[in-house]
């Protein structure tokens, strides 16, 4: 059983579909997961296994109301400030992933096609 980790940079959607007047909010954000190889044989592939899912880090975040345009929002001066927000805006990501199933899926596709691409190398 081979495994790595491997980390990703994606962009997650707060609503999957927009309407032209919704909000939306984007998370350009730094995610990791696990990746098992299972069963791996010289003749045979082996099964992928994706587990414990992890956003590490949130570098950007964007908000859009429909046809309103998008808004950034702004830091405070303070640095701690920052920093705490910064870590609230991560801890709720994270609490999220049990419950967004494409933001799951996204972060999975690009995990497995970063590890598939790595395997092409050699």
């Amino acid at each position: 059983m081979r495994s790595e980790r491997i980390e990703v940079q994606l962009t997650l959607l707060s609503v999957q579909a927009a309407e032209d007047n919704e909000l939306n909010v984007v998370f350009g954000v730094t995610a990791s997961a696990t990746v098992r190889e299972y069963g791996h044989t010289p003749t045979e592939p082996g099964e992928i296994m994706v587990e414990d899912i992890e956003i590490e880090a949130v570098n950007l975040m964007s908000i859009s109301m429909g046809r309103f345009g998008a808004m950034w929002p702004e830091a405070t001066a303070c640095q701690s400030m920052v920093a705490i927000e910064n870590q609230r805006r991560l801890d709720w990501l994270n609490s999220q992933l049990d419950e967004r199933e494409d933001w799951t899926e996204r972060i999975q596709a690009a995990v497995i096609a970063k590890h598939d691409s790595a395997l092409a190398v050699y």
